[in-house]
């Protein structure tokens, strides 16, 4: 039989307001970013735009990119300008490209995460012997003119 304090069962030595705090900020950390209570305009507020915003919010996840409440009311600020099916289809577009975040995809500057290398053919342009002895320097032109002409 042990004769311990009477609380030594208690393990967690914080107080009631500290272990509250606690419980209120993993409630914050648990809706932020949360879609289902974000306030959308009437005109955005569709199940389809909803799940576009799920759709990227998942995104975010998967890469390990933390998507804040204030995040998302910057993106839905965004998405009002643009308009219902052009978000949307920004959104698809954003999460199809692997983006960090969401642009207008007529934008002539695209984003490059720095990971994603442009699209090719995997060769370079060949270039012409011209171009390539004029790189050289001047020793190296002469040798290779008067092997040309002897």
């Amino acid at each position: 039989m042990s004769y311990g304090h009477p609380n030594s069962h208690i393990t967690d030595k914080r107080t009631v307001r500290e272990q509250s705090k606690g419980a209120h900020a993993q409630k914050a950390r648990k809706l932020a970013g949360n879609v289902s209570v974000l306030i959308l305009p009437l005109f955005l507020d569709k199940p389809e735009f909803r799940k576009a915003l799920v759709d990227w919010q998942d995104h975010k996840r998967a890469k390990r990119d933390p998507l804040t409440q204030r995040a998302l009311e910057f993106i839905v600020a965004d998405c009002e300008k643009w308009g219902l099916e052009k978000s949307i289809q920004y959104i698809h577009n954003a999460i199809k490209s692997g983006w960090k975040g969401i642009y207008e995809s007529d934008s002539p500057a695209r984003p490059n995460n720095g990971n994603i290398r442009p699209k090719s053919d995997g060769r370079s342009p060949k270039p012409s012997q011209e171009d390539l002895l004029s790189r050289q320097p001047e020793a190296v032109r002469k040798a290779i003119e008067e092997d040309r002409n002897p």
